[in-house]
């Protein structure tokens, strides 16, 4: 009594492989939101960055953010367009835009200064196929 067999440790290996693995998932789909239909689509989500490559986007996704006054967010955008259309915004609490890029052909860079604190939304917004690549950094 008390010995585990080789079995079981071999089952109870896999369980905890498993459980990591769906936690791991859960993680990662749980730090974008939003309501969009892909087809034959791909998303990282890193702390500092979002990368999306897709055959077929079709709606919005976004990230909360959130920063503090006098904090300066720098948003660096590179997007590939094979069809549609295809916008990234910041929104302050409000609904605020204050950054818009649509269709951008090239690699983008704006700093934008914050002037008050709160919970703001990085938005990707279109009908879209193609890819589109966000990062940016927070200065204090």
């Amino acid at each position: 009594m008390g010995m585990i067999g080789r079995g079981d440790r071999m089952k109870i290996k896999k369980i905890i492989s498993l459980a990591s693995i769906f936690i791991l998932s859960f993680i990662l789909v749980s730090c974008s939101r939003g309501s969009a239909k892909t087809i034959k689509s791909t998303e990282v989500n890193m702390p500092n960055s979002i990368s999306l490559s897709h055959g077929s986007f079709d709606g919005y996704k976004y990230r909360k953010l959130k920063l503090k006054e006098g904090q300066k967010i720098t948003l660096n955008t590179e997007v590939t367009t094979e069809k549609g259309e295809l916008s990234i915004k910041l929104l302050d609490d409000n609904g605020n835009e204050l950054y818009n890029i649509k269709n951008d052909k090239e690699k983008d860079s704006k700093t934008i200064e914050i002037k008050e604190d709160g919970k703001y939304k990085l938005q990707i917004e279109g009908k879209h196929s193609g890819t589109c690549k966000i990062d940016w950094d927070i200065e204090e």
